[in-house]
């Protein structure tokens, strides 16, 4: 049975920035999840300044992603009222955000988690269901490694 330091279940932004920021550090990650990559969220291509921030910290070129920069916004309420809002420099936040698919955003996330050494697998659907007791996990998992198709893991870090 494989060991793995972390399991992380879960492979959008947060997931994979944790396995990605855990595998940097030396850990045995296992990312799990139950979509195919790249894969398309019909919501959250809009990266606000703290989460671009966050991109240039984890090394993700955003421009590589064609990323459409996002200096302010004008919204209009069911009322009718126009509320706008105007991106400034902060002290710890660029002075934009960004607006990037998350079919490229999430796919660029995964491939740096795997190239910094996690390791990915897709969750199986309609049974086994994921389970998790204290340290103890089961699910069913398929996948290019040495899982096995049922896993049960003392992993000391699970996160979901």
């Amino acid at each position: 049975m494989a060991e793995w330091d972390a399991i992380v279940v879960g492979a959008g932004p947060a997931g994979a920035a944790a396995a990605l920021t855990l595998a940097r550090g030396g850990a045995r990650v296992a990312l799990l999840d139950r979509e195919d990559f790249p894969r398309d969220k019909p919501c959250g291509d809009l990266l606000g300044r703290a989460a671009v921030a966050w991109c240039r910290r984890l090394g993700i070129d955003l421009e590589a992603l064609d990323a459409v920069r996002v200096r302010g916004v004008a919204l209009r309420t069911p009322s009718g009222a126009l509320v706008r809002g105007i991106a400034r420099s902060g002290a710890r936040a660029p002075a934009e955000a960004a607006l990037v698919p998350r079919l490229r955003f999430d796919a660029a996330l995964v491939e740096m988690a795997v190239a910094a050494g996690a390791t990915l697998h897709r969750l199986l659907t309609g049974h086994n269901p994921l389970i998790v007791y204290d340290a103890l996990w089961t699910g069913a998992v398929t996948g290019q490694s040495s899982l096995p198709e049922t896993l049960v893991s003392t992993t000391p870090y699970i996160l979901l």
